[in-house]
């Protein structure tokens, strides 16, 4: 019944676009709408697809469980024996990876169902998972890099984040979406639709803005690398120079 259902709705979903577009052929305003009805048709059957893939991986989101590639800039940036801090971890596999490496790995994300599968799927005695609101509070404890994994573009403020979290974690590691990581996003805007990655985004990121937050909240950018997402490497602007100034006021022995 099921192979019967999907064979019929292919075939009307294809004759009705067929028509659509003979239709619209010759009438720019009719074109446009045309799109906007295919951009909004579109983002349900993504929508659906999320959800498919949530219960056919027991809501282990393939893009973290099965595209390790996705992480990889993350694994690569943490050094051995790192105590690791990651921000908005949901329910992603990565700090299993990174736990291969570093000597622990904190979890932190605000959304309770999320931590709690987390922990389900957790295999490694060094990663450690707490149900917390980051913008208002950090975990205890000494962290030698920060991880923000696609975080920033969910905060209201995340300059005032970024502040905060420089006075705790000398190094960060940041990933967030680019603004015109496809074209579709940029005919998406030309329309007037709305074009981010997530109804949740509060924005998307150019380099130019993704470093004003950063230089604003503290840090200094060491590395910035484009690809499908925008990825950076920083260092603590405070924690750095609280350290300079102990170590410069410290007694200089004789030789």
């Amino acid at each position: 019944m099921l192979k019967l259902l999907h064979s019929i709705l292919k075939r009307v979903f294809a004759d009705c676009l067929g028509l659509m577009h003979k239709l619209s052929r010759n009438n720019r305003e009719s074109q446009r709408r045309c799109l906007v009805f295919l951009l909004n048709v579109r983002k349900t059957v993504d929508q659906q697809i999320n959800r498919y893939c949530a219960d056919y991986y027991e809501n282990r989101h393939p893009k973290h469980y099965l595209w390790r590639e996705h992480s990889r800039y993350l694994f690569d940036s943490v050094n051995p024996g790192d105590r690791v801090l990651d921000i908005g971890c949901g329910a992603s596999q990565y700090p299993q990876w990174l736990a291969e490496k570093v000597h622990s790995v904190t979890c932190v994300d605000n959304r309770a169902i999320r931590v709690d599968l987390a922990r389900k799927h957790n295999q490694r005695e060094n990663v450690f998972y707490e149900r917390m609101d980051v913008t208002t509070e950090l975990p205890a404890g000494r962290f030698d890099v920060a991880i923000c994994s696609h975080v920033l573009e969910h905060l209201d403020d995340p300059v005032m984040f970024l502040q905060k979290l420089a006075e705790k974690v000398p190094r960060i590691v940041v990933k967030v979406p680019l603004d015109d990581s496809d074209w579709i996003k940029l005919v998406k805007k030309d329309l007037g639709m709305f074009w981010m990655d997530d109804t949740d985004h509060r924005r998307e990121y150019s380099e130019t803005l993704l470093r004003e937050h950063l230089e604003a909240g503290g840090w200094r950018i060491e590395e910035m690398i484009r690809g499908y997402d925008l990825r950076v490497k920083a260092v603590s602007q405070v924690t750095a120079g609280s350290v300079d100034k102990v170590l410069s006021s410290s007694p200089v022995e004789a030789s």
